[in-house]
């Protein structure tokens, strides 16, 4: 192991659990039936895939991110999974983004009718120029919930620019979401 030793020449990495059911915990060191991904594993993931994908068709298990870094920065376009018919879901407690040295990689977050997507307070979600989405794959238009917690005053942020600049970000595409809630919202 170490940092860096899982690599690629730009291939794909896709992590799943054996079932759709089963969550994956990225940063949590939680024992459980989830797929536990410690922090020192995921430092192990090179930044030279081109595709980095957490969860599978129809995943239904929760994906959570929460690392007792604080952060969690990984290269390559990275997408979440939790489009299964009866809901998944992905929670994001840490900061996280797609820049690990790359500018312009995207995030994509693909669910469908029941998926729920969740940004914590105080927490920042973004790609240093690349495109951040919600898509939905069967095509009915609707690829969940977004819930934005500003709760106590602290500010969870969706953010595409290149250090927090507006003039080289990337689209974020909210279209097919069924509904927005949170509180303290600032879109940049």
């Amino acid at each position: 192991g170490g940092a860096d030793s899982v690599q690629s020449n730009g291939g794909n990495l896709n992590i799943a659990g054996d079932l759709t059911t089963r969550g994956i915990n990225l940063g949590n060191d939680a024992a459980g039936v989830a797929l536990d991904m410690s922090d020192t594993s995921l430092q192990a993931i090179n930044n030279n895939f081109n595709n980095i994908t957490f969860g599978q068709d129809e995943q239904t298990g929760p994906i959570n991110v929460d690392t007792a870094a604080a952060s969690l920065s990984l290269g390559g376009n990275v997408t979440f999974i939790a489009d299964g018919d009866t809901g998944g879901s992905v929670t994001i407690s840490s900061d996280f983004n797609t820049d690990d040295g790359e500018d312009g990689n995207t995030l994509t977050f693909q669910g469908d009718d029941n998926s729920t997507f969740q940004i914590d307070a105080g927490v920042t979600v973004g790609t240093d120029g690349g495109a951040i989405s919600f898509t939905d794959p069967d095509g009915s238009g609707n690829a969940g919930t977004l819930n934005i917690d500003g709760a106590d005053g602290a500010t969870a942020t969706i953010d595409s620019g290149v250090g927090g600049s507006s003039a080289d970000a990337g689209d974020i595409d909210l279209s097919v979401l069924s509904t927005i809630n949170g509180t303290n919202q600032q879109p940049r």
